[in-house]
């Protein structure tokens, strides 16, 4: 419903807010749905100063968006070091088969994942996370997409950094710019949101 798109766009806007690198949305089966959120956070940031939404996903189809709020630019991947890091910043991007796992790092210091019900297996989301704590891009929150309502799991996911590391000696605090090993962030449970949009699984 619009009620619970402006809701997780409103809290995804304060994760944004809050934290001290980019935030991207990498999105599984539903490349759509997480287009049209990041121009939802972005129109709520946008009311704080200009945004430029880094669009790393195949196609044109979020820069050929007319949803594009006033005060948001969109920028292809390619351009992604071109940004000023004065500027906020949304990435967008996919963590579907075939994806270059090394240029999500210019998508986004952290990310969320956004996952279509029932799109990725278990195995892949495994290999999802173990790539990008590989990447050193901790996963700080997921957003499931079309939720089964008889689903009674809490959705919530491991911290990439803790879980998918490859050995008890890779566990390295990562640095927050002060010197200072960063506070990692527990793992965060599932925002469910239905879209009516429907998207090749």
């Amino acid at each position: 419903t619009r009620v619970a798109r402006e809701r997780l766009a409103a809290s995804l806007a304060r994760t944004a807010r809050g934290s001290k690198e980019p935030v991207s949305l990498l999105e599984l089966g539903c490349a759509r749905s997480t287009s049209a959120l990041a121009l939802d956070v972005a129109g709520v940031l946008a009311a704080e100063g200009p945004v430029v939404v880094i669009d790393g996903l195949p196609g044109s189809e979020l820069s050929d968006s007319r949803r594009i709020p006033g005060d948001v630019t969109i920028v292809g991947g390619e351009r992604a070091a071109t940004v000023s890091h004065q500027v906020r910043r949304i990435g967008v991007g996919s963590v579907a088969p075939g994806t270059a796992w090394t240029d999500l790092q210019y998508l986004g210091g952290q990310a969320v994942l956004v996952v279509r019900a029932g799109h990725g297996s278990a195995a892949w989301l495994h290999t999802v996370a173990r790539q990008l704590a590989d990447q050193r891009i901790p996963v700080i929150g997921v957003v499931l997409i079309d939720p089964d309502p008889r689903d009674r799991t809490d959705g919530t996911l491991w911290d990439g950094l803790h879980t998918a590391l490859r050995g008890p000696h890779e566990r390295l605090p990562r640095q927050n710019g002060t010197g200072q090993p960063r506070t990692e962030r527990p793992s965060v449970p599932a925002a469910r949101v239905p879209y009516s949009d429907q998207e090749a699984r």
